[in-house]
């Protein structure tokens, strides 16, 4: 989520840990033609394997075992998640890709195989999750010869996934594309290029499931709305992300851009003009404009409500199930009781819509885990609980 621009710029898993689900959610995220154990409630391991410092393999080692290790995973999998989102940035296991060089470092493999195997032996499936930089994404939307390196490097990640032992089909997950950005606005050059990438994987990797979203950042309305139509391939994972209203998810977070950066104490929860003209007077000049907006609407569960029924809808209408693989709120100026409470209401849209999650992120600044290396991780306990784990 954190390439916003620079940010702008199984049920069988719960089985196991003696929880239920409703029959319904489950079968709805299990239906036969998803070969996957489903997705119910998740993490994201941020940072981890995405914009990895450079260096020569024992610092990588280092900076992998530093961020997160089998305990990290065996804590989490107590918790009660059942999966792992892991982003990856295409270059750590290609260092060469902006070279046109698609091939894999057998030395990085043996890197991402290790770290990997620290989910996968706590019980945990794995979503491992296309994140590239802004700057890549827009090289594929506007570069043929770019789009056809990314996809080979999708053939040769896929072909190492698919006859790598621990890469169960039953729990191994490929997203194809994080946040696609404005240079993917035409919806038909978004289509082809995600296309070209289902059939590159498929020619390694066919019985995986495979995760995409729609092009606007994964907003829901970019499926039905955007996609409108979902792709051939039945094995498919429709990804949405959640962050509305941002004035809220992302107040006081700098790489949002100065707008952002300067929002502090936004509530959550609150009818049309709960905070008044002193309250907005508080904020900087620049943004009080934009405060009496947001003073001026409801900010409550309800109003969030309607992009969740309508891709219930879609999904529903085309035979296709959704997860929700991002959501979350940036805690360092949000008020912490708003902030638990919006992330509650997410959650209980998503489970109401049959849909399952995975909150941005374990660790960092919109994590459940508060700051700090101390192991075992300290969890946020209003978080833990909004979460309903």
């Amino acid at each position: 989520m954190l390439d916003r621009r620079r940010f702008l710029t199984g049920a069988a898993a719960f089985l196991a840990a003696g929880m239920s689900l409703p029959t319904a959610h489950a079968q709805t995220l299990g239906r036969p033609s998803l070969r996957g154990r489903p997705l119910m409630r998740g993490l994201s391991a941020s940072f981890w394997l995405e914009w990895v410092p450079a260096g020569d393999r024992a610092a990588l080692k280092k900076h992998i075992a530093d961020r997160y290790g089998p305990d990290d995973f065996s804590q989490i999998r107590s918790l009660g998640f059942d999966h792992v989102r892991v982003p990856i940035q295409p270059d750590f296991l290609a260092p060469k890709l902006g070279t046109g060089d698609a091939d894999l470092s057998e030395e990085r493999l043996a890197l991402f195989d290790e770290a990997i195997a620290g989910i996968f032996n706590n019980d945990l499936s794995v979503v491992l999750d296309n994140h590239a930089t802004s700057q890549q994404k827009d090289k594929l939307a506007a570069n043929d010869s770019y789009r056809n390196t990314m996809g080979q490097w999708w053939r040769n990640f896929a072909g190492h996934i698919a006859h790598q032992g621990q890469y169960a089909a039953d729990r191994t997950y490929l997203e194809l594309l994080n946040e696609p950005e404005v240079s993917f606005a035409e919806i038909e050059k978004y289509r082809t290029a995600m296309g070209k990438f289902i059939s590159d994987v498929r020619a390694s990797a066919p019985n995986h499931t495979l995760i995409v979203g729609g092009n606007n950042w994964n907003a829901p309305e970019a499926i039905f709305s955007g996609l409108r139509t979902p792709f051939a391939d039945p094995n498919l994972i429709y990804t949405f992300h959640f962050y509305k209203p941002m004035e809220f998810t992302h107040q006081g977070l700098a790489n949002a851009g100065p707008y952002y950066a300067k929002l502090k104490n936004v509530p959550w929860g609150v009818g049309p003009h709960a905070m008044g003209e002193a309250e907005i007077a508080s904020f900087d000049p620049t943004v009080r404009n934009g405060m009496r907006r947001y003073d001026q609407a409801s900010h409550r569960k309800a109003d969030l409500a309607w992009a969740f029924s309508e891709l219930r809808k879609w999904c529903d209408g085309h035979g296709q199930t959704a997860w929700l693989g991002e959501f979350g709120v940036y805690s360092k100026t949000a008020p912490a009781e708003d902030r638990a409470a919006w992330v509650r209401d997410v959650r209980e849209l998503a489970e109401e819509h049959k849909f399952g999650w995975a909150m941005w992120e374990a660790r960092g600044g919109f994590g459940l885990f508060k700051p700090g290396d101390a192991r075992p991780l300290k969890a946020d306990p209003p978080i833990l609980d909004a979460l309903g784990v």
